[in-house]
C-alpha cells in the first residue's frame, strides 16, 4: 500500500487521545517478529513513549526496546501468545494485556495495551494502542500495601500474615523444606498503658516493631498479631535452629533502653515456636504457636518456649 493510500489513516491515528502504534504484515509472517514492520507511531504514542519509527522499525526491536529485561521480554512474549489464543477462541479481533514499558526517556511506565488479531481498517494492518495506567497502577499497589499493612507499626498485619502462612503451606507440600512460626507478647505491657498512658504504649510497641525488623532482616516477615502481639514467619523448619535465629531479636529488645518525657524504663518478650508439620492447616499452626507462648508465660515470661513435640 502506498504512502498516499495510507497517510489519511495515519491522520486519523494521529488525532487520537490514546497512544497508537501500526503494524503491517502478512498472515504467514505472524510469528516472525523481524518481518512485522512499525509503519507509524501517533503522536501521543511519542508524546507517552517515545519511541519513533527509527528507533522501533520492527516488531522484534520493539520487544527488545521496551522489555530491555530478559526474563520479562520472555514473560511478555508468553503472555501475549496466550491472550491472543484466549481472543482467538472466543470470536474477539483483539487480544488486551497490562504490560510494563521501558520509555524512551528511561522511565518505566504501565500500561492497558489492545492488540488487534485481525485488520479491520486496512488490509494487512495492525493497530496496537496503549493506555496509560501508570498513576492508576500505583493507586492501587499503594492501596493493596496499606491493605497489609500495620497502621501503627508499620508491620504487617493479621490477613497478611493468615494469607502467608496459607501460601508457606501450599510451598510446604510441593517442596520438601516447611517453615516456624514465632509468636511475640510483650511482658507486662498493661502496666506501660497504665503509668505512662497510651500515647507511651504505641510508642513502646512501634518501637519494638523496628527493633524485630532490624533483628530479623532477611527473615521473612514481622506482623502485628494483635495487642501487644506479633507474629514472625521464617523459611527456617528446624525449630531450634529459629530458636538461636529469634533469641538476637530477644535479647535485642531485653537490653534496651525505652524513653518516654523523662522516663527510661526496660522491656522484656516471652515468645513461643512451633514449625510446620505435614498436615497443618493455618487454624492448627496458630494455635499451636499460641499455645507454645502461653506455655512461656506460665514460667513468668522472658521466656523462649519451643514446642518441639512430634505430633
Amino acid at each position: 500500500m502506498r504512502q498516499a493510500d495510507t497517510q489519511p489513516f495515519f491522520d486519523f491515528l494521529n488525532h487520537l487521545p490514546i497512544a497508537a502504534l501500526v503494524l503491517s504484515f502478512r498472515p504467514d509472517q505472524a510469528e516472525k517478529l523481524s518481518e512485522q514492520k512499525i509503519r507509524f507511531v501517533n503522536q501521543k504514542f511519542l508524546d507517552l513513549i517515545g519511541y519513533t519509527t527509527d528507533d522501533i522499525p520492527d516488531s522484534w526491536r520493539w520487544m527488545q526496546t521496551a522489555y530491555p529485561d530478559p526474563d520479562y521480554c520472555r514473560d511478555i512474549s508468553q503472555l501475549w501468545k496466550e491472550r491472543a489464543a484466549e481472543a482467538l477462541e472466543n470470536d474477539e479481533a483483539v487480544a488486551r494485556a497490562k504490560v510494563k514499558v521501558r520509555c524512551k526517556s528511561g522511565q518505566d511506565r504501565w500500561f492497558e495495551v489492545f492488540s488487534e488479531l485481525r485488520s479491520t481498517i486496512r488490509p494487512g494492518y495492525y493497530i496496537m494502542t496503549f493506555i496509560d495506567i501508570t498513576d492508576l497502577t500505583r493507586e492501587m499497589e499503594g492501596l493493596k500495601h496499606l491493605s497489609s499493612v500495620d497502621q501503627l507499626t508499620g508491620t504487617y498485619n493479621q490477613h497478611y500474615i493468615i494469607q502467608r502462612i496459607e501460601q508457606e503451606i501450599d510451598r510446604a507440600l510441593n517442596t520438601t523444606t516447611g517453615f516456624s512460626l514465632v509468636m511475640c507478647d510483650l511482658d507486662f505491657f498493661k502496666s506501660v498503658n497504665d503509668r505512662y498512658g497510651h500515647n507511651c504504649g504505641d510508642y513502646v510497641l512501634v518501637k519494638t516493631a523496628e527493633l524485630l525488623r532490624n533483628a530479623l532482616t532477611g527473615m521473612d516477615c514481622v506482623a502485628r498479631w494483635n495487642g501487644a502481639d506479633f507474629l514472625i514467619l521464617m523459611r527456617e523448619d528446624n525449630a531450634e535452629i529459629a530458636r538461636r535465629l529469634v533469641e538476637k531479636a530477644w535479647q535485642t529488645l531485653r537490653t534496651h533502653s525505652f524513653d518516654w518525657e523523662g522516663h527510661s524504663f526496660a522491656m522484656t518478650m516471652t515468645m513461643g515456636i512451633t514449625t510446620y508439620r505435614p498436615g497443618d492447616q493455618g487454624e492448627a499452626l496458630i494455635e499451636r504457636v499460641d499455645s507454645a507462648l502461653q506455655r512461656g508465660k506460665q514460667v513468668g515470661g522472658d521466656f523462649i518456649f519451643v514446642d518441639d513435640q512430634t505430633n
